[in-house]
C-alpha cells in the first residue's frame, strides 16, 4: 500500500489503525470523565433538575423498601443528598478504605456508623460489609456511611467538611 508516495507495509498500517482507535477511545473516555465528574459511570453524574424535583415528594427511595434499608435522597436548598429513613445526613470518611472502615474508638462516638441489622441485598450504589467488631455497615459505592453525632434533626448538614475529611454523600 502507498500513502504520499511511501510504500507502507500492512503492519504499519494495522498499527495506525491501532494507534488512531486509541487516540478515539481517549478522547471518548476523557469526555465521559469530565462529563460525569471524574466518574467514568455515565448516570451518576446525573442530577434531577428542581423542576423535576418539584414534582415528586421530597424523600425519594433509591432502593426498594422490602430491602428494609430504604436509603433517601432529600433535596435542599442546597444539594441532594443521601440520608437514612428518618431524614438525618449520611457522611463518608477520605480516610477508609472501599469496604473498610477506618473510624473506630472515639471516632466511633462523634461519627456513629450507619450498621444494618442483618446482611440484606442491596443493589444500585449501595452496599454492605462486615467491620472489624462483626457489626455489618451500609456503604455507597463502596465507602462506608456515617451520622455525625451534632446532627440534632433531620436536614442537618452539620459535619460536611469536617477536617477536611468528611463529607455528605452528594447525589
Amino acid at each position: 500500500m502507498e500513502y504520499g508516495g511511501k510504500k507502507k507495509s500492512v503492519w504499519q498500517w494495522v498499527l495506525i489503525y491501532i494507534v488512531i482507535g486509541l487516540v478515539i477511545y481517549g478522547i471518548i473516555y476523557y469526555y465521559f470523565m469530565m462529563k460525569n465528574n471524574g466518574t467514568t459511570n455515565m448516570y451518576q453524574g446525573a442530577t434531577p433538575t428542581q423542576e423535576m424535583m418539584a414534582t415528586v415528594t421530597p424523600m425519594v427511595s433509591i432502593v426498594p423498601a422490602a430491602t428494609n434499608v430504604t436509603m433517601e435522597k432529600t433535596n435542599s436548598a442546597k444539594v441532594s443528598y443521601l440520608t437514612d429513613l428518618k431524614g438525618m445526613t449520611l457522611y463518608t470518611f477520605d480516610n477508609d478504605q472501599p469496604s473498610v472502615s477506618n473510624c473506630s474508638g472515639s471516632c466511633m462516638t462523634i461519627w456513629p456508623p450507619y450498621k444494618a441489622t442483618s446482611k440484606t441485598t442491596t443493589q444500585s450504589y449501595m452496599g454492605i460489609f462486615t467491620r472489624q467488631d462483626g457489626s455489618i455497615q451500609y456503604s455507597w459505592m463502596g465507602k462506608p456511611l456515617y451520622h455525625y453525632s451534632k446532627d440534632a434533626k433531620a436536614g442537618d448538614m452539620l459535619g460536611d467538611g469536617v477536617g477536611g475529611i468528611w463529607h455528605i454523600v452528594k447525589l
